[in-house]
């Protein structure tokens, strides 16, 4: 009896020690395994993050937006530049009671109204952001369509006049960029929720480099002076600026050599 009850007592100790040693394992697999998820879903810090989409995006090559997608990318385009601060568009459309779809109209011409030769780019299928370059061969001002108004969409009469002034302007620093074949940069237009996450540097450091190994400056005319200081940071040097008339704002003629 004594012996059947030590012999019972050690059974029941072994098959506790095991039982014990079980479910410390299980924990044990279980919390590596918690640990591995959180690892998985933890989000790196924005330093980290941004320095990870700075090599990604070097690496990777940009779409090439097709013309069946350029109602799309005016779009785009469009809904970037009406949430910007447009001091010479405040300017041309000031007397205009219904100014939005107007300008709306202005900023999806410069996406329709460009040519074939024009090159069309986006960050991905996306388009979080869109670019387009005239190559070299290819004229700053050579539009298919330069004039996407006429004097009776105006309640103000003026109004076509301050557009011709602008139109001017941009004409004057044209000659200020160089006659010799140059990638001229029309437009970089990123949706606002995706802005300062580097998109326009995506969109514009490639072709820079592409510049530089046909050894062909780039070219630009902003009428934004904050983004004078963004294309300084990748080599553009104002070369002239022109004030509109009657204009608060002016804009800028850059290139990169």
């Amino acid at each position: 009896m004594k012996r059947g009850s030590a012999n019972c007592t050690l059974s029941c100790e072994w098959r506790f020690s095991r039982d014990l040693t079980i479910r410390r394992a299980c924990r044990r697999i279980a919390a590596e395994s918690r640990r591995d998820d959180r690892q998985a879903r933890r989000i790196p810090p924005p330093s980290i993050r941004s320095k990870s989409s700075r090599m990604n995006w070097e690496q990777q090559k940009m779409y090439e937006v097709p013309l069946s997608r350029i109602d799309e990318m005016a779009e785009i385009s469009a809904e970037a530049f009406l949430s910007c601060d447009d001091r010479i568009g405040d300017f041309v459309f000031e007397n205009e009671p219904n100014h939005i779809p107007l300008r709306k109209r202005l900023f999806r011409s410069l996406v329709t109204s460009c040519s074939a030769n024009a090159v069309r780019q986006a960050t991905s299928l996306d388009l979080e952001g869109v670019s387009i370059w005239f190559p070299p061969g290819m004229a700053p001002l050579e539009d298919a369509h330069l004039a996407p108004f006429c004097p009776a969409d105006f309640k103000d009469l003026k109004t076509m006049e301050r557009m011709q002034a602008v139109n001017e302007a941009v004409a004057g620093l044209t000659s200020r960029l160089g006659s010799e074949p140059q990638w001229y940069l029309h437009l970089v237009a990123v949706r606002p929720q995706f802005r300062r996450l580097k998109y326009s540097s995506q969109l514009i450091k490639p072709v820079l480099e592409q510049a530089r190994k046909e050894h062909l400056p780039c070219t630009l005319i902003t009428k934004f002076p904050e983004n004078t200081l963004k294309y300084r940071n990748w080599g553009f040097e104002v070369v002239d600026e022109l004030a509109v008339s009657g204009s608060p704002g002016k804009f800028f003629a850059m290139r990169r050599d």
